[in-house]
């Protein structure tokens, strides 16, 4: 008879440790947390017009809600578009994003406390195109099987597209430095583009 009772008793401590963990697990994983993530903003301009202020490219931004939730929405990549055709210019060809009152997508539970910048003045003006030269900047050495005899890009100038502003006061770009030691024998190797400023971009794409 005792030792039915102690298999009892040791049962039961048993259960009561199993669901107390449960129940720790259980407020852990549902406890509301602050956390922090930045976001990337993608902006929509009138046709023919692009940004010519430092827009932000990202955004960070407090959130708050449970734990659980909260990893699988770290886990994701988060994007905003904001599409300025849908705002009204605070002046002429100037818009107030306010981005802590942004209709972002959250899962249940979660709900934006802040962001840094709470808001931005962005600007825009007429967007032009124009072609400008480039120059290949080199790095490493070649392997010693091979001799490096002369060096060309495919393209002299590249189609630039930007703010008028911006465009207006550039005469050539770089290369990101090409690494000699990639060179094969048929002596090809692709090359990227240096842009100075996330306001330009490489209006046709083309190959370098």
């Amino acid at each position: 008879m005792y030792k039915k009772k102690k298999i009892k008793k040791s049962y039961l401590r048993v259960i009561s440790v199993f669901f107390s963990f449960m129940l720790w697990i259980y407020v852990v994983s549902f406890e509301n947390v602050v956390f922090e993530n930045s976001i990337i903003v993608n902006y929509i301009t009138p046709k023919n017009y692009a940004i010519s202020s430092v827009a932000p490219n990202e955004v960070l931004f407090n959130f708050k809600g449970p734990r659980a939730f909260m990893r699988d929405y770290l886990e994701s990549d988060s994007e905003i578009t904001v599409n300025l055709l849908n705002l009204k210019p605070k002046k002429k060809n100037q818009y107030l994003i306010n981005f802590k009152n942004m209709n972002i997508n959250l899962p249940f539970g979660i709900e934006m406390i802040n962001s840094n910048p709470e808001r931005e003045v962005v600007k825009i003006e007429k967007e032009i195109r124009k072609f400008i030269k480039i120059e290949a900047t080199l790095a490493g050495e070649v392997n010693k099987d091979l001799k490096l005899t002369f060096n060309k890009l495919s393209a002299k100038t590249v189609l630039l597209s930007g703010p008028r502003s911006l465009i207006n006061t550039l005469k050539k770009i770089t290369t990101k430095p090409i690494d000699l030691e990639k060179l094969k024998v048929d002596g090809k190797i692709k090359v990227e583009l240096d842009l100075p400023d996330n306001r330009l971009a490489n209006a046709d794409q083309a190959d370098i």
